[in-house]
C-alpha cells in the first residue's frame, strides 16, 4: 500500500469564525510479488472547527476511514479475481 498525504487550510466566507482543514491521500495497492499497481483511488474530506488542530484531526480521522473501507474492499475484490 502506497499511500501518499496533503493537508489545506482555508478561509471560509459562508462560516465565519470556523478554521477550515482539506485532507486527502493518494492510494495505490500494488501487487509486489507480480509488479502490478491493481487499484489507485483518492480520498477527501474537509473539516470546519474553532480549532485548527480539531479541524485536522476530523478531516484526516476521516480519511483514514474512509480509506481503510476502500482498501480492505478493493483487496478482497483482487484477491477473488486473481
Amino acid at each position: 500500500v502506497n499511500i501518499v498525504t496533503h493537508v489545506d487550510a482555508y478561509d471560509s466566507e459562508k462560516v465565519q469564525g470556523l478554521v477550515w482543514c482539506s485532507s486527502g491521500a493518494s492510494i495505490s495497492l500494488v501487487d509486489v510479488g507480480r509488479g502490478v499497481t491493481f487499484a489507485r483511488f483518492n480520498v477527501h474530506e474537509r473539516a470546519g472547527t474553532s480549532r485548527a488542530e480539531d479541524s485536522l484531526r476530523r478531516s484526516m480521522q476521516s480519511v483514514g476511514e474512509q480509506a481503510a473501507v476502500q482498501i480492505a474492499a478493493r483487496l478482497e475484490t483482487y484477491l477473488k479475481t486473481k
